[in-house]
């Protein structure tokens, strides 16, 4: 069969791979596709807000938590053995046929089989299964881990809430498998008061293994703390500390009301702490900065050499654009000089640092982006090259202003180009991991050739075009109502409860379409945005049109339901559909 190009694109432009700004994720972990953010039951293919990443020996490591009040907090740590085995090469054939090949929270419907994840984790810790979350200070749990490490043989976490790091000798073979080392704490039973000493922590996040190095970023003591080898005791001291000028020193400082005068030895709760082999980088969420030490200091209180995101080792502002930007025009009333809110010099919020041993990437949190630095800063602030997450070093807009059904209206759908306070970020050599915590995902970056402008017009990425079709909910609330789903002759009935919203409604009836296997002949998908149950035909093309769609509610409801229409629609071949389609 001949499949025909939809468009004509540009000539490809000739330059070396690499990243470019704004450009989108190429995968998806944690999700059924680019638009999903959803919740659900947790399980080994669907993740929560996530936060802290590592990869080594093609594992990905995965924190399900994080300190920034995104939902939910899983409290599990995921691991992906073999990852190359889903993140394939950037010039590998994208399967056809299935939803969508890229994102690991897609569901596999092989022809008279059930449902199968494409790729999900192979173990968690924190939990006896995958679909549990819940607390607790032994050697086998957590309360919110934020952060995790490993060189590959070692594993350590940061368990946030319980003020501790947890270590794992060898890489957990088994499913909620013990930690063999607990620090912070002097056994895996205890969480004691709060002390600053060179044993104890206060809501440690961040932490790296370089070498026989042990560095945990201590956030809310303000300090980065060293172990020269890894240990092996519970309660270890540790030999040396950045960021105080000993172990017993720490300010009590808030981040919200600081007026302390950063300096190049101080820190304002750093969040994570990474290193190349030969510099050490620390970002210094309160200060406002990535702080750079050209070599791994092995003694305490040695200052940092660079800074990024502030003019100076003693100023701290967030998005300091009228010291770092140039000014954008004058202002009609002042005639003073007016200035954007932000650009590629300055910082709001970061929340982690980590180089390829060439490039440095800055997950500029409150910024909702992601900084690329073709090098490594030699001198204080220092102007990013690329930007991921924004399509320019202007903006910050965290959502897609498109939506498949409604064009130009849902603004809060998540999309591969947009990232929503990225929390940490891996590199496996070739591609760039990012956990996007409030569109509950990991996504994953590529440098490649530029074949087209990021703005241009592409062709589709399937040769299917799959079916859709909704059901939109309005009217007031009446506990015991029913309201009736019908797709290809199967009821799927939702009984109104005391206290629920339309919203609820339509997650509750999404939830029931898509229970144990799902419908055979759908996905459901919830658009709170519009009170609307989204379906998606599992099979592509044209037969996706034949799959009925009919609604009905109980007598005297005084809820409503309405059908797109009587079928699914659209589903369609990329051969057949007309030039200038668009297709998401």
């Amino acid at each position: 069969m001949k499949y025909l190009q939809l468009l004509l694109v540009l000539p490809a432009v000739v330059c070396a791979s690499d990243f470019v700004t704004g450009q989108a994720a190429r995968m998806v972990i944690g999700q059924p596709n680019f638009t999903a953010a959803d919740t659900g039951t947790p399980s080994s293919y669907q993740v929560g807000a996530v936060g802290g990443l590592a990869w080594a020996n093609n594992t990905l490591f995965v924190v399900d938590g994080n300190r920034v009040q995104a939902a939910p907090v899983l409290n599990r740590v995921l691991i992906f053995e073999n990852i190359s085995n889903f993140v394939s090469s950037p010039t590998a054939d994208i399967t056809q046929g299935v939803r969508c090949p890229v994102c690991s929270g897609t569901l596999i419907y092989p022809s008279g089989g059930s449902a199968a994840p494409l790729k999900g984790a192979d173990m968690v810790l924190g939990q006896p299964d995958f679909i549990s979350s819940g607390t607790g200070q032994t050697a086998s749990s957590f309360r919110t881990p934020t952060g995790v490490a490993s060189d590959g043989n070692i594993l350590a976490v940061a368990d946030t809430d319980n003020n501790r790091v947890l270590i794992w000798k060898t890489i957990p073979a088994s499913v909620g498998q013990a930690a063999d080392i607990v620090l912070g704490q002097k056994d895996f039973t205890t969480v004691a008061p709060v002390i600053t000493d060179n044993r104890s922590f206060r809501g440690p996040q961040g932490l790296w293994i370089q070498g026989t190095r042990l560095f945990v970023a201590d956030t809310q003591n303000h300090r980065v703390m060293v172990w020269n080898n890894i240990p092996t005791s519970n309660f270890q001291p540790a030999d040396y500390v950045l960021g105080q000028p000993n172990f017993n020193a720490s300010p009590n400082l808030n981040i919200a009301v600081s007026t302390e005068t950063p300096t190049a030895k101080s820190m304002l709760n750093p969040v994570s702490v990474t290193s190349d082999g030969t510099h050490l980088f620390v970002t210094d969420l309160g200060n406002q900065r990535v702080l750079i030490w050209n070599s791994i200091p092995t003694q305490t209180d040695v200052p940092a050499d660079v800074e990024i995101g502030q003019k100076d080792m003693v100023t701290a502002n967030e998005n300091d654009s009228s010291s770092l930007c140039a000014s954008n025009g004058t202002d009609s009333t002042t005639n003073q000089p007016t200035y954007p809110a932000r650009c590629a010099n300055t910082l709001s919020f970061p929340r982690y640092a980590l180089s390829d041993g060439t490039r440095l990437f800055i997950a500029d949190g409150g910024n909702d982006r992601i900084l690329i630095y073709e090098t490594i800063p030699g001198s204080n602030a220092a102007r990013a090259d690329i930007i991921l997450g924004q399509q320019d070093e202007f903006s910050d807009v965290v959502t897609d202003s498109t939506d498949t059904f409604r064009p130009d209206a849902n603004i809060t759908r998540s999309s591969p180009d947009t990232i929503r306070t990225p929390l940490s970020l891996a590199w496996d050599g070739t591609n760039l991991y990012a956990s996007d915590p409030y569109d509950r995902r990991v996504l994953v970056y590529t440098p490649g050739d530029i074949q087209i402008p990021v703005t241009a017009v592409a062709n589709a990425f399937s040769r299917a075009v799959f079916a859709v079709g909704t059901v939109d909910l309005a009217g007031t609330i009446t506990a015991k109502d029913t309201v009736t789903i019908t797709i290809a002759g199967t009821n799927y009935t939702y009984t109104v409860q005391s206290g629920d919203t339309l919203v609820s409604i339509v997650n509750g009836l999404v939830a029931l379409i898509n229970a144990n296997s799902g419908d055979p002949n759908v996905f459901a998908i919830a658009n709170p945005g519009f009170n609307e149950v989204v379906l998606s035909a599992k099979v592509g093309g044209t037969a996706g049109n034949n799959i009925s769609l009919a609604v009905s509610t109980s007598t005297s409801a005084t809820e409503t339901a309405t059908a797109s229409s009587s079928t699914l629609t659209r589903g369609n071949t990329a051969a057949e559909i007309a030039p200038g389609t668009l297709v998401t």
